[in-house]
């Protein structure tokens, strides 16, 4: 059985707990702190977007262990200055030891969370595009999801598809395109 004692000491911390807040917004001290703690993360916001000059790499030097503890280093110029003008889509071919073609294309959205799961894959695309490095891993991954043992790979095959998209406004829209990215013909996969 609980002691009503020490229950009702934890009722009374939960309440004055509870009530800091409010208490800290009445006093100047918890005002100024406040007020400090709201200019920070304006301030940082403002220092972690400005365009690349001496000034910000002075705030940023002398403002980056605190920014980093409070997770504020992030850059919200998601696509300036150069924003996406095409749109890409990756096919992967393998070709077994059977003959047969075997094609992955970037799974098909899910109902439920459909921008987040399209968002990670589109990622992995241009990822892929940009970085060789990550293509051959890729590439391997992909014969482990649609081949077996029994009729082992012996190529495989990254083709990107770039589909231009229309500036703002409308505009004149650009031709597709395809680029074959990773090609490797396998011995003894």
């Amino acid at each position: 059985m609980p002691d009503p004692a020490g229950t009702s000491k934890l009722r009374a911390a939960r309440a004055w707990m509870g009530d800091l807040p409010a208490r800290a917004e009445r006093t100047p001290l918890g005002q100024g702190v406040i007020s400090a703690i709201v200019i920070f993360v304006v301030l940082s916001g403002i220092v972690w977007n400005l365009p690349d000059s001496p000034l910000r790499t002075l705030f940023q030097n002398n403002m980056q262990p605190a920014v980093n503890a409070a997770t504020l280093d992030q850059n919200w110029g998601v696509f300036a200055p150069n924003p996406p003008r095409q749109l890409t889509f990756l096919t992967v071919s393998v070709t077994t030891s059977s003959g047969r073609q075997l094609v992955w294309k970037r799974p098909a959205s899910d109902p439920v969370i459909s921008h987040y799961w399209v968002y990670r894959w589109r990622k992995l695309d241009e990822n892929l595009t940009r970085t060789e490095d990550i293509r051959k891993p890729f590439a391997h991954w992909v014969i482990g999801q649609l081949t077996t043992p029994a009729d082992p790979a012996v190529r495989v095959k990254i083709t990107a598809r770039y589909v231009p998209m229309p500036p703002p406004g409308g505009g004149q829209v650009g031709k597709e395109q395809t680029a074959v990215l990773y090609d490797e013909v396998l011995s003894g996969e």
